[in-house]
């Protein structure tokens, strides 16, 4: 391939952008290696009939799997949904932390 005819800053600017599309299919294969080891996991647990449910894969049984196997981790239904991802804003943001 001949090279291309570009100024200082746009070479670069390419380089780069390669090298980050590269480490994005490195990291996505990695994710989905990770989520089917993890699926293995979850099946293999009494979390297996968690991900039958609409909305929750393998990550999130396993995510209500440890939280549930450790007593006092989920001290609450505010506690529930922060694991969750469901709680509301936090009142003190955007209030100078009062």
């Amino acid at each position: 391939m001949a090279p291309r005819d570009e100024d200082l800053a746009t070479a670069t600017a390419r380089t780069e952008a390669v090298r980050l599309a590269r480490r994005i299919l490195v990291l996505d294969a990695e994710i989905t290696d990770n989520t089917t080891r993890i699926g293995e996991l979850v099946d293999a647990s009494p979390a297996a009939e968690l991900v039958e449910e609409t909305g929750i894969g393998p990550v999130t049984a396993a995510t209500v799997l440890v939280a549930w196997s450790h007593p006092g981790w989920i001290r609450n239904e505010a506690a529930f949904a922060a694991l969750a991802g469901v709680t509301g804003p936090n009142k003190a943001f955007g209030r100078g932390g009062g």
